[in-house]
């Protein structure tokens, strides 16, 4: 979150992706802004359910270490 002068906050994250989609969409490669944004929600996504499932799975390996006696 960032403040502005008024002293109200935004998100810093969401403003550079607009900027960023905005540029793309100006070049002429023929990639849309559309599917530029869809990749990065569903990597966000993807990166956050893995990191939960990685934590899921140390803690049930602890926990079956524990249980044994380790």
């Amino acid at each position: 979150m960032v403040l502005t002068a008024a002293g109200s906050a935004y998100c810093a994250v969401r403003r550079i992706l607009v900027l960023a989609t905005r540029q793309i969409s100006t070049q002429a490669d023929g990639i849309a802004a559309s599917d530029v944004v869809q990749v990065v929600r569903f990597t966000r996504l993807w990166i956050h359910y893995g990191f939960i499932a990685h934590t899921v799975l140390c803690v049930l390996i602890a926990a079956v270490e524990g249980l044994m006696g380790r």
